[in-house]
């Protein structure tokens, strides 16, 4: 899984923005991932503590229902979101299209034009291309990590190389 497509699955917007739950394909994080993930947990967390809205509990709502305290959830989430995860992404853009979605769908429960579940599923479909984006840029990093790794290894065989001719026959 990519650096931040991590922090994606099954967690961010929709009713699964509390859950936190992981796919990682890879098994290795970076550490700054583990900090930026554990401090946007920590932040979801929190805004439930402020606010008393219980993401987990939000299966229990009617199609065009918003609990107790969910605008102010989501927008407690969004800025944890902001503040722990969109600087150290490649996708900024992308991560900050995804809240200006849910923003939107949020209202349209409101306005009843469309149901938790249709905000789910868009909001699914929106983090799915960020995560696959998000694993492109981290494919591309790190062919381009092992082409350099080749390189510095060619470069010190070619210099190896060069010592050695150089001593055999030295310039008169």
């Amino acid at each position: 899984m990519t650096i931040f497509a991590h922090l994606l699955v099954s967690t961010l917007i929709g009713s699964t923005l509390g859950a936190c739950a992981t796919d990682s394909s890879s098994g290795k994080e970076p550490a700054y991932l583990d900090t930026s993930y554990t401090a946007f947990r920590d932040g979801l967390k929190e805004c439930t503590a402020r606010t008393g809205y219980m993401p987990d509990e939000a299966q229990s709502l009617g199609p065009f229902d918003l609990g107790q305290g969910e605008l102010a959830w989501r927008e407690c989430a969004y800025s944890a979101l902001i503040s722990f995860i969109v600087p150290n992404t490649n996708l900024p853009r992308l991560y900050m299209a995804l809240i200006a979605k849910d923003k939107e769908l949020t209202l349209g429960i409101v306005e009843k034009r469309i149901t938790r579940d249709q905000r789910d599923a868009q909001i699914a479909d929106q983090r799915d291309q960020i995560i696959k984006r998000e694993q492109e840029g981290e494919r591309m990093k790190s062919a381009m990590a092992e082409m350099e790794e080749r390189k510095r290894q060619d470069m010190i065989m070619l210099s190896t190389y060069s010592l050695l001719t150089n001593l055999r026959h030295p310039a008169r």
